[in-house]
């Protein structure tokens, strides 16, 4: 809306431009965030250097898959509930056990923790009463933005996009039309150069697939209509509409709409179409956060009390991304070991690495967006108060209480061989990750939605305050 304000003040008819109000990629984006508008831009305006999988994004998949151990992944299973086993309900420990329920299996299997990947949409199909979630946790499941988007890939038994309109390296095209945008192929196209010479060998007379339609938001919805869910069948009507498209995007002089439809259409060798709404696995395509949704329900979706932990793009602030997937994992991992770690010698010696910033990629370090040490206002206990203010010094107005340890200078890594607190030097990594699963734990404890600051008791806290100075023995 403000970018169609400020072409009106610069003379031009918003009208004649409908693209304004679709960040130029997809129409009706009006109810999108400015902070998601303004992370996506950073996305692209990353400096540092862009990677391409060989093979295919599907090998990063598979490799996880054969590193983790085919016999430990199953497929086709679909959770239908979760909740905490009865028997450990003492919530302020590391005992509780997670009850999963699957569908078309008897009783439920026990895990200590779950990183729940599914979309939001998804898993709000999922019964987690159980899990006595976080009043802000669940309106970001029911109510999280999720964008649309589908996608149509053609294969043409030649590349007629190369060998007749000359485009060789790959690129985009944008139009008004329902396809919206057509990506062209940049990977491997070259891979026979060796062969150049060969009329049978050389790119140009080699089949290709090309993405024709690209498309978000209301583009892809209406889209979407015309896809089936075991595409291509049942599909004439959309590869009328594609090919009819096409034709009148790339038609020129050279090769005017009549004659270029009747060339693609005799390369025509098949099309597979996809909508992310249509998918019950996902039921929207991305996380696409609405007004004011990143600062009331993004920090309820990343914190947790190290045992429900949600991960996946949308738990990230790069949505749409599979870095994003990947980052929120290595958040969530790292909660996860937080809970764990004074309990767990391995737990707390990994702890202690990413701790350091030692831990290499992809598994670390700790996303950056996530060491938000100084934005955490202190929580403090022992008489039931908390910080209510600043006095006219900037001082804070606290009477005899004790505050939690967020801006102290070390926090306690754990005990070392003789049983004693160790104290490691707090650089403020993952700090903000640390009290979000201790808090969760205590809000689990009380009972309720919201955490009541004045039932938080210093027995509770004991475990994870800085260590006191020694006192002198009394005589």
């Amino acid at each position: 809306m403000a970018g169609d304000i400020l072409l009106v003040r610069l003379g031009y008819d918003v009208i004649e431009l409908p693209p304004s109000n679709g960040h130029f990629s997809g129409t009706a984006w009006y109810d999108q965030a400015l902070s998601e508008m303004i992370l996506e831009s950073a996305n692209f305006a990353y400096e540092g250097k862009w990677w391409c999988i060989e093979g295919g994004s599907q090998e990063l998949a598979k490799r996880m898959h054969n590193k983790i151990g085919k016999e430990k992944v199953t497929f086709n299973k679909k959770v239908t509930k979760m909740e905490y086993l009865a028997h450990t309900q003492d919530r302020c420990t590391d005992s509780k056990k997670i009850a999963m329920y699957v569908a078309g299996e008897e009783g439920y299997r026990e895990y200590d923790a779950v990183f729940n990947s599914a979309p939001l949409g998804s898993m709000q199909r999922m019964d987690l009463r159980g899990l006595n979630l976080n009043w802000g946790t669940k309106q970001a499941i029911r109510s999280l933005g999720y964008g649309a988007s589908c996608k149509v890939g053609i294969r043409f038994k030649e590349m007629w996009w190369m060998t007749k309109l000359g485009i060789k390296r790959g690129g985009v095209s944008k139009t008004d039309l329902p396809i919206r945008m057509c990506v062209y192929p940049s990977y491997n196209i070259y891979d026979n150069e060796p062969n150049v010479g060969d009329p049978k060998k050389e790119p140009e007379n080699v089949p290709g697939v090309l993405l024709c339609s690209y498309s978000w938001s209301m583009e892809a919805q209406r889209l979407g209509t015309l896809i089936h869910r075991d595409s291509p069948k049942g599909e004439d009507e959309l590869k009328t509409l594609l090919l009819d498209n096409l034709a009148k995007l790339h038609a020129n002089e050279e090769w005017p709409y009549d004659k270029l439809h009747e060339l693609i259409s005799n390369l025509y060798d098949g099309h597979y179409a996809y909508d992310w709404y249509n998918d019950t696995g996902t039921t929207g395509a991305f996380a696409y956060f609405g007004p004011g949704q990143f600062r009331n329900m993004y920090p309820y979706i990343v914190r947790n009390d190290g045992a429900h932990i949600i991960i996946g793009e949308a738990a990230s602030a790069h949505h749409a991304w599979v870095v994003g997937a990947i980052e929120s994992a290595v958040r969530g991992v790292y909660q996860f070991l937080y809970k764990h770690s004074n309990h767990s010698p391995i737990c707390n010696s990994i702890l202690q690495v990413y701790n350091e910033g030692k831990m290499k990629e992809p598994y670390g370090p700790i996303p950056y967006e996530f060491d938000r040490t100084t934005d955490v206002e202190p929580l403090t206990v022992d008489t039931g108060k908390i910080v209510t203010g600043k006095d006219d010094e900037g001082q804070k107005t606290v009477k005899d209480a004790r505050p939690l340890n967020v801006e102290a200078k070390e926090y306690l890594a754990g005990k070392d061989e003789q049983g004693q607190k160790v104290a490691n030097l707090a650089n403020g990594n993952g700090e903000w990750l640390r009290q979000g699963v201790q808090v969760e734990i205590w809000r689990l404890q009380q009972g309720g939605d919201r955490l009541d600051p004045a039932k938080v008791t210093p027995a509770q806290v004991q475990e994870f305050t800085v260590l006191e100075e020694e006192q002198p023995a009394k005589s």
